[in-house]
C-alpha cells in the first residue's frame, strides 16, 4: 500500500487495541525512537495522570520525562492539557509528551505552548503514524510500498482479525501459583525467558525447562496480567521480553498486602475475561454439560490451534474453568464433564 494508505491502516490498528494496549504501544514507540535510560508504564496507582515515565541523559545531563496517552476519537481539550501540566509539575518531571490517536484543539495547544518551565511535545494522530512509518514500527517499507508488520501487532490483543483466539492465548500452564511466581520475577526485573527459568528454579528447587519458562508468562498474558514487549538482546540473541500490566501489578500488590479475597476476585475476573474461556462459557450457558471431547472441539473451533493441539490443551483449559464458581467439573467415567451452574438471587 502507499504511504497515506499505510497511515490510515496504522491509525485503525491503534484504535482497535484497548486503552492500556495503546499506552503499551506508545511506550514501545518512545523506547524504540528515543535513547532512554529507563522507561516504564506507571504503576496502577499512577503519577497523577502520567501514563509513561522515564529518563534520558548520562554524564552531562539527566532529565525525567512523563507521557500522557489518550486513545481518543474526539479532540483533546485544554482541561486534559492543564491536568497534564499539573502532573508534570507536582511529580518533578522536567519535560513531557502528550500522545493521542486524535487531535488537539486550539485551547490544548495554547496551554502546551505556554508551559515554558516544562516543555511539552504534542503527538497527534498524524504525527504518531508518521513516526511509525519513518521508523518502520508496525509497518515494513518495501520499495515504494508499505506492508503491515503482523509480528509487531501480535504483541497486542489475544485474538486475530478473524476473531480466532491466538494459539499462545490458549493456556498451557495450569498452576496459578507458578503464574504468580513468574509475575513476581517480572516485577523484580527478570524480563527474558532464560532469566525467568533461573528464577523459577531458584525459587522452587525444581528443574524447569525453557519451554515451561515460556508457557507461564504466556498464560499470564492470556489473563491480561502481562504485556508482550518487542524483542531485546539476551546473551547475544534476540528474544521476547515480558512486563507486567497495571492489572498484574495490582494483583501482586493485593497478594503482598495480604488482601487474599480481593486478589482472588481479580484472578477470577481475569480468568473469565480470557478469550478462550469466554468462548467456552458462552457455549456452556447454551449447552450444559459439555464433555471433555466437546471442550477440545470448542478450543479447535474458536482458536488457531489444530485438533491435535487443541485436545492437548483442553486439560489446562479445563483446570482454568474448574477455578470458576459458575462451573462444576466432575468425573464422567474415565474423563471429565463441565456443567454451568445457573445463578439466581437465592445463591447469594
Amino acid at each position: 500500500m502507499k504511504r497515506f494508505g499505510a497511515k490510515d491502516e496504522l491509525l485503525e490498528r491503534s484504535l482497535d487495541i484497548d486503552a492500556e494496549e495503546f499506552e503499551h504501544l506508545s511506550k514501545i514507540l518512545v523506547e524504540q525512537v528515543e535513547r532512554t535510560n529507563e522507561i516504564e508504564l506507571t504503576p496502577f496507582h499512577g503519577d497523577g495522570g502520567i501514563d509513561i515515565r522515564g529518563s534520558i541523559g548520562q554524564d552531562f545531563y539527566w532529565a525525567r520525562f512523563g507521557v500522557q496517552v489518550k486513545q481518543y476519537t474526539r479532540n483533546v481539550g485544554s482541561p486534559s492539557m492543564r491536568s497534564f501540566v499539573g502532573a508534570l509539575r507536582s511529580h518533578n518531571y522536567q519535560f513531557g509528551s502528550f500522545i493521542t490517536s486524535s487531535e488537539f484543539n486550539s485551547g490544548a495547544v495554547e496551554v502546551a505552548e505556554g508551559e515554558l518551565s516544562h516543555p511539552i511535545k504534542l503527538i497527534d494522530r498524524d504525527r504518531l503514524t508518521e513516526i511509525m512509518l519513518n521508523h518502520e514500527l508496525g509497518v515494513v517499507h518495501i520499495g515504494d510500498e508499505y506492508e503491515i508488520d503482523e509480528d509487531f501487532w501480535d504483541l497486542f490483543g489475544t485474538s486475530t482479525g478473524d476473531n480466532l483466539v491466538k494459539s499462545d492465548a490458549v493456556p498451557q500452564a495450569d498452576s496459578f501459583d507458578v503464574i504468580e511466581l513468574v509475575m513476581q520475577g517480572l516485577d523484580e526485573g527478570y524480563r527474558f525467558k532464560y532469566e525467568l527459568l533461573e528464577y523459577m528454579k531458584a525459587k522452587t528447587g525444581k528443574d524447569w525447562t525453557p519451554r515451561q519458562a515460556d508457557y507461564y508468562p504466556q498464560a499470564a498474558w492470556a489473563l491480561g496480567y502481562v504485556h508482550k514487549n518487542t524483542e531485546g538482546e539476551y546473551d547475544g540473541r534476540q528474544m521476547r521480553q515480558w512486563s507486567l500490566t497495571r492489572d498484574g501489578e495490582e494483583y501482586l500488590t493485593y497478594l503482598r498486602d495480604g488482601d487474599e479475597d480481593i486478589a482472588r476476585e481479580s484472578l477470577l475476573k481475569h480468568i473469565q475475561k480470557a478469550d478462550i474461556i469466554q468462548s467456552v462459557l458462552e457455549r456452556l450457558r447454551e449447552e450444559s454439560p459439555l464433555s471433555h471431547d466437546e471442550l477440545g472441539e470448542i478450543i479447535e473451533k474458536e482458536s488457531e490451534l489444530n485438533d491435535t493441539t487443541a485436545n492437548r490443551r483442553r486439560g489446562t483449559v479445563g483446570k482454568w474453568l474448574n477455578v470458576l464458581p459458575e462451573v462444576r467439573q466432575s468425573r464422567d467415567g474415565q474423563t471429565y464433564k463441565y456443567e454451568y451452574l445457573a445463578k439466581n438471587m437465592s445463591d447469594y
